[in-house]
């Protein structure tokens, strides 16, 4: 058990962490009271925080969701990580960052839940299958 939250914690943190990098931009566009718009860009240690607050958090989420999903079977986890993904959509939405780094993060969290969840699930059917067969 110890051995798969930590594999899970170590591939879900680079896994958000490089699409985090790719898919939130580095600079913001700001609109004044006047309507007139300016380009600000935050700088290097600003964004690399940034992203590693938000790969630590999904990280602490999806290791949460994997100890609790092993109680759970495969339709029931994939519904359970799209409404955490949800969940936590709507928490970022709530903390005042914008509703497009809140979409990409839930996603992020689904997608990063998904795939270990589908590949597990469908080894374990292979594994029962072949056990069976002998």
């Amino acid at each position: 058990m110890e051995k798969t939250l930590v594999k899970t914690a170590i591939y879900t943190f680079i896994t958000s962490f490089l699409l985090l990098t790719v898919l939130i931009p580095r600079s913001i566009i700001i609109t004044d009271a006047n309507g007139l718009s300016s380009d600000s860009a935050k700088t290097y240690p600003e964004f690399f925080f940034m992203i590693l607050e938000y790969s630590i958090t999904i990280t602490f989420i999806i290791v949460i969701n994997v100890f609790l999903i092993k109680l759970f079977n495969y339709y029931e986890k994939l519904l359970l990580s799209l409404a955490i993904g949800i969940i936590i959509g709507l928490i970022i939405v709530l903390s005042g960052s914008p509703i497009r780094d809140s979409i990409i993060t839930s996603v992020l969290i689904f997608i990063c839940f998904l795939i270990p969840s589908s590949i597990i699930h469908y080894l374990r059917k292979k594994r029962s299958q072949d056990l069976d067969d002998n």
